[in-house]
């Protein structure tokens, strides 16, 4: 008995010895503390404290420590997608991310992850790429731990259950179907199906229904579940915690809940990294792509080295920002000039394993497009212009890397969610310690690695040309006789010149059906393309004027939430210094109001010349863009608002010269820019019916809601009616002989208090130097708020006892709606319900897009909302309730007084609201969207049926789409009103 008792004891005294060498060796050789050699470098306005720590297992974390998080939020990137799709079944990787949320062995109850994460004021979600699949979460800092603890099951031991298969298959499926009508996606596809059969990127990465079916008695289940033990393996994972504890909590967390994660100790490596993803066949090639919206676009793509190498120095990213350059002497401002344009942008399109693309992306006018060789022979002029240069100046270079330094020095500071979610995929390209740098700092200029993109790749010959349009299209019945599978689109285009191009597109991508055309450039063009030079046409940037030298900070760091309101320095100017951010940046606001703005012609005429003036703008204040400054144009019925941002230094100069621009001292539109714009605002404007239904079911209610908005189909007739004298003069746009104008400005961030009120001081005569009369005494307008006095509330929607509850009761139904008509009841793949607020009013929407009747889906909405009451009033404890509460008031903003509201509401007060509000029809106020894509007279038959039996029946608009025309009509005194026809 002694022996025994004597081994056991050395035993335990060896296990614990073992225990802390362990502990000890993970510590040492595994977490690397502030100050090590892998400690990621940080900016030195980041006040976040970093640590990376390794698992045995292969797992590497990054853990983020900020004391004052009120959200944490994590992030896994697995380094595996739909890349290593088995060829047989295309989207499996997909459909193992849906799977992998329908519970583990931990925790079995399906969505209870999901349950966990929304009671605690958080939101999850994934996404499978090519090479990765990111799985992320935020939610309430407190509840990181437990909520960390279901996050890890997924990567231990997911259960893949068979009753969740099929449902989560019509998952994927619906989500493709969402997808069909979007032209990003159509694109991409055809991108892809052209490209290198022997190249993963020419897969369909989606998954269908039919695609996701197991074959020749094959459970699919089984397929997933040996992908997932094949790949899902540690050494291929990246996690980044970030949260309110310390570092060496959060360390304690990775090792405490990832340790278990298995490694499949499969070899690691990406067998396509040798393979061009671009066929060759796909050079010296143009390829028209049929879209469904309104387009007029072309992207010059070409194959180059893999970039991620040379992180250090960027030269595609440098090349990028001289080509992409909008001022004067640029690309963009030749051939705006030309009236081929209406805009440029350039840059990394692809960044995968093995290859990168470079793209130029074009946004052409009517003439553009029919005179697309032009425009071809333009970009290659400008590149054979760059080549002259023995090397592009360094100065150019300095500028660069120096306003990409700054950036990062003086970095906003992002919501935990941006944090964890883009950490997440730089850890898979970038070692510890250049994780926060690696993509953002320049540290070298590699001129050779310049000079050998534009002598080696951009070259015509290695080009590959998509041009993105639209048209009427039509079946042409002797192709499609020869081949029943092909079918043939004629597009016939008419450009702004009243001049016309035809292409059939003779072939169609098979997973969304997108028309497209393939033709070989002559050779003869692509040798002159080599040779393109336009004399005098282009230069070199200036040096830029607008970088900030002086980030000087002025205002004081403090706690204090006595003096959160702004100040008004002057009548409408308000100011407050920025006491929280600490950072060179401010923002400055300022409205301009008219009560003859509220007319649909003002209004449009605004909108008009905003886009006129931004076309404009881009010569001269592009650099200031380039520096880390902004500026916004927005108009709405009600006002005028010019906005600027960035750093504070320079704002007040750029506002200055923004504003010297809006009186139009300098410039008037001339007829080009006009109708190169009226024609571009029509078509935006045309292909909001285009949108998602779900998406134009929010435009209408909010048009239903609002007392001051204008319908598309309105402001639409009135643009065909302005000419260019209603923007040609500021008399036009700013009608002062109607009423006088009234402004207010709001600035905030770092500035010298006496050079705000010395600005404003001067404004006026700004104005009225320019003929304007400004009156600072009269109404700014119906919206207006005003100072009020101490415990007031300033603002539309008062922190009241209904605001409340609008917060609590969507905080608890969010995710059971959720989990019943999506995943239970399978209505769709778009459903959500949240607090809606337009203008003056609040209240909760619930929404859901469906390939069932919306008349179905009305009754199944009311008979969720009904059910909800016994949920309140019998399944949820106490303690579920005051959970949810506490949760509720950690989420919202207006902590002070709306949080404390909260606190106090009850159980009865929950479901009193529910009856009053949503189901009871004497007492609720409801507004019904319904989106239809049948015959109107069906539409209207089906939904009569379904409200004849409500009473006090809401406000009702129905949006039918029959033969691309949107047919409205709106419910009065119980009966449909059609529009005149």
């Amino acid at each position: 008995m002694y022996l025994v008792k004597a081994r056991r004891i050395f035993l335990v005294v060896i296990s614990a010895f073992l225990l802390v060498l362990a502990i000890f060796y993970v510590k040492k050789r595994f977490y690397y503390p502030s100050g090590s050699s892998d400690q990621p470098i940080k900016g030195k306005a980041d006040s976040l404290t970093y640590g990376y720590a390794e698992l045995p297992n292969g797992l590497k974390a990054l853990v983020i420590h900020d004391p004052t998080a009120e959200k944490a939020g994590v992030a896994m990137s697995v380094n595996v997608g739909s890349f290593w799709d088995p060829p047989e079944y295309p989207g499996l990787a997909h459909f193992l991310e849906h799977l992998l949320f329908m519970g583990t062995e931990k925790y079995p109850t399906e969505l209870e992850y999901q349950a966990f994460i929304s009671e605690h004021s958080g939101s999850c979600n994934a996404y499978t790429a090519g090479e990765n699949t990111v799985y992320h979460f935020s939610i309430n800092a407190d509840f990181l731990e437990p909520a960390l603890d279901r996050f890890s099951q997924f990567f231990i031991a997911p259960l893949f259950l068979a009753s969740c298969v099929d449902r989560e298959r019509n998952a994927v499926n619906s989500e493709f179907l969402l997808y069909l009508q979007n032209d990003a996606w159509r694109y991409q596809h055809v991108r892809m199906f052209l490209a290198n059969l022997s190249h993963p990127f020419h897969n369909f990465i989606i998954g269908t229904e039919k695609t996701l079916t197991g074959k020749d008695g094959v459970d699919i289940r089984d397929e997933i579940i040996k992908f997932y033990k094949k790949y899902y393996s540690a050494d291929r994972m990246r996690l980044v915690i970030f949260g309110k504890e310390p570092i060496a909590d959060l360390v304690k967390y990775v090792n405490s809940k990832f340790s278990e994660v298995p490694n499949s100790f499969e070899p690691f490596d990406y067998p396509w990294k040798s393979i061009n993803p671009i066929s060759e066949k796909s050079f010296e090639s143009i390829t028209w792509v049929d879209m469904l919206k309104f387009t007029r676009e072309i992207e010059f793509i070409w194959q180059i080295p893999d970039q991620l190498p040379l992180y250090k120095s960027k030269p595609a990213i440098f090349l990028s920002s001289i080509i992409g350059y909008d001022g004067e002497g640029g690309l963009l401002s030749y051939l705006k000039l030309k009236g081929c344009v209406t805009s440029v942008s350039v840059g990394i399109k692809d960044q995968l394993s093995g290859f990168s693309t470079f793209v130029i992306s074009i946004g052409l006018t009517g003439k553009g497009l029919l005179n697309y060789e032009f425009v071809i022979s333009s970009v290659f002029s400008y590149l054979n212009f760059l080549k002259t240069f023995e090397k592009i100046p360094s100065h150019l270079f300095e500028e660069f890397s120096g306003i990409a330094k700054q950036n990062f020095h003086c970095g906003d500071k992002a919501h935990a969610h941006a944090i964890v979610t883009t950490h997440v995929v730089n850890m898979q390209h970038f070692p510890p310690q250049d994780i926060l740098t690696g993509p953002n700092l320049v540290e070298s200029y590699d001129c050779d690695a310049v000079s050998k993109l534009l002598h080696e790749f951009l070259i015509p010959e290695k080009v590959s040309i998509f041009i993105l349009a639209n048209g009427e299209s039509m079946k042409c019945d002797p192709i499609k006789d020869q081949c029943k599978q092909l079918f043939c689109f004629y597009f016939l285009l008419v450009c702004d010149d009243g001049k016309q191009l035809s292409i059939t597109f003779d072939q169609k991508e098979p997973w969304f059906g997108a028309g497209y055309h393939v033709s070989k450039m002559d050779k003869e063009f692509v040798h002159s393309l080599n040779t393109a030079l336009m004399d005098g046409a282009f230069r070199l940037p200036c040096r830029n004027r607008f970088i900030s030298t002086d980030l000087t900070i002025y205002g004081k760091k403090t706690e204090s939430v006595t003096d959160v309101v702004p100040k008004e320095i002057l009548k409408d100017v308000w100011f407050k210094q920025d006491d929280t951010f600490m950072l060179p940046k401010g923002e400055i606001m300022l409205r301009i109001m008219s009560p003859h703005f509220e007319s649909i012609r003002q209004y449009t005429s605004l909108m008009l010349w905003n886009l006129v003036l931004a076309d404009h703008l881009l010569n001269s204040l592009y650099p200031a863009a380039q520096a880390g400054l902004s500026y916004f144009l927005f108009t709405s019925p009600l006002f005028h608002c010019i906005s600027v941002g960035g750093y504070s230094e320079k704002l007040f100069l750029l506002l200055d010269e923004l504003l010297d621009q809006v009186m139009m001292k300098t410039w008037a539109p001339d007829a080009s820019s006009f109708s190169m714009r009226k024609s571009t605002l029509a078509n935006s404007l045309g292909n909001t019916h285009l949108e998602p239904p779900f998406a134009q079911g929010n435009y209408y209610l909010r048009h239903l809601l609002a007392e001051f908005t204008f319908g598309i189909d309105s402001v639409l007739a009135t643009l065909e009616g302005l000419q260019l004298s209603d923007i040609d003069s500021l008399e036009s746009i700013f009608p002062v002989s109607k009423t006088e104008l009234h402004f207010e400005a709001l600035v905030h961030g770092n500035f010298k208090p006496f050079e705000v009120l010395k600005y404003f001081e001067k404004l006026p005569s700004k104005f009225t130097a320019s003929g304007l009369s400004v009156n600072q005494s009269i109404p700014a307008s119906r919206s207006k708020v005003v100072q009020l006095p101490r415990g007031q509330v300033v603002g539309a929607v008062s922190a009241n006892m209904d605001t409340a509850l609008c917060f609590a009761l969507v905080d608890i139904l969010k995710i059971l709606f959720f989990n019943q008509l999506r995943t239970s009841e399978q209505l769709g793949y778009a459903v959500f319900s949240s607090v809606r607020i337009d203008a003056h009013a609040i209240g909760l929407q619930f929404l859901v897009q469906s390939t069932h009747d919306p008349s179905y889906l009305f009754t199944r909405i009311f008979a969720f909302l009904d059910s909800m009451v016994g949920h309140i009033e019998k399944d949820m404890t106490d303690e579920d309730i005051a959970t949810q509460l506490t949760s509720t008031r950690k989420s919202i903003l207006e902590k002070p007084l709306l949080g404390e509201i909260i606190l106090n509401v009850t159980r009865s007060d929950l479901v009193s609201f529910l009856k009053e509000k949503l189901i009871e029809p004497s007492t609720r106020k409801m507004a019904v969207i319904s989106m239809f894509g049948k015959d109107s007279q069906e539409t209207l038959h089906s939904f009569s049926r379904i409200i004849e039996n409500i009473q006090n029946k809401p406000p009702i608009a129905i949006h039918a789409m029959d033969d691309d025309l949107i047919h409205e009509w709106k419910m009065e005194n119980n009966n449909f009103i059609f529009p005149p026809q």
